[in-house]
């Protein structure tokens, strides 16, 4: 998921200085983010139906194994629909004439240059982060032992 991040950003930000369309390219530019995200769901869905298993059977304790499916899924939606609810120009927050702005659908969105770099940075890049830090509480033993101490 840190590398889906850190690959749409910089994929972003070689359209932005490269080429003025930076949503060109395979799939509009979003297939390999979307793909990789999908694919985090997809490897997740074992541990989603354990947790439910563990729900059902009232091991709350366990309820953590939802995290490996939720957490994704919650990332991607925030990739492909989170930035738009969050889009400065169609919320008015960045004057459209200032020329980080362009009609699209009959509303303002963000410049085509920046927009997947806006779709890797807001939201996703929190939610990442955010998901990143509720794993390392729930499962401290996965990025292996600690360091310090003995």
């Amino acid at each position: 998921m840190i590398a889906n991040v850190i690959l749409s950003t910089v994929v972003g930000i070689i359209g932005i200085v490269a080429w003025h369309d930076a949503s060109s390219g395979p799939s509009g530019g979003w297939g390999v983010p979307g793909m990789a995200l999908l694919l985090a769901v997809a490897l997740g869905i074992p541990s989603f139906l354990l947790g439910i298993a563990d729900i059902t059977r009232g091991r709350w304790h366990r309820a953590g194994r939802l995290l490996a499916t939720i957490g994704p899924f919650i990332i991607f939606l925030g990739f492909f629909f989170g930035s738009h609810l969050l889009d400065p120009c169609a919320r008015g927050w960045i004057d459209p004439q200032s020329g980080s702005c362009e009609p699209a659908a009959g509303i303002w969105n963000i410049d085509e240059r920046y927009h997947l770099l806006y779709h890797a940075l807001v939201p996703t890049a929190g939610l990442v982060a955010l998901y990143a830090a509720l794993f390392r509480r729930w499962y401290p033993d996965a990025h292996g032992p600690r360091s310090g101490g003995n």
